[in-house]
């Protein structure tokens, strides 16, 4: 890929797709359930299609059934992921704002106690709230 340390740059901007991306697939599948629709379900039907990737088929799949075993991947692990690549990018010059966005959701969720939580568990982030009403 380039001079020594060129291959963490590499790992750190793959984080630069997979943070935001996650986001997107917990927002639009909470979204989805919201609507009434059935998440888990629209896996099977957006496979093949310009939206599927093998993160909408994997943790895509996992949260919408809110599987959380076997574990693999924390929201603490993403957190430091995507917080070291927004701050290489940040450092080499580039304007990365959704990286950035992603990685203030997932230290709210660390707020909010969730540090050790699956990466599934992403989606209760986005997950209706009942009203005060």
């Amino acid at each position: 890929m380039g001079p020594i340390g060129s291959g963490q740059a590499t790992k750190l901007v793959a984080q630069l797709i997979a943070a935001p991306t996650l986001v997107a697939i917990a927002e639009a599948l909470a979204t989805a359930e919201a609507l009434g629709l059935v998440p888990d379900r629209l896996i099977d039907v957006y496979a093949g299609a310009l939206v599927d990737s093998p993160l909408l088929q994997t943790f895509g799949r996992r949260m919408a059934t809110r599987q959380s075993e076997p574990r693999i991947g924390a929201i603490a692990t993403m957190r430091k992921d995507i917080e070291n690549a927004v701050a290489m990018a940040t450092a080499g010059g580039a304007s990365v704002p959704f990286a950035a966005a992603a990685a203030e959701i997932f230290r709210s969720i660390e707020r909010a106690g969730g540090s050790s939580e699956e990466i599934t568990a992403l989606m209760e982030h986005y997950a209706p709230r009942p009203s005060d009403d």
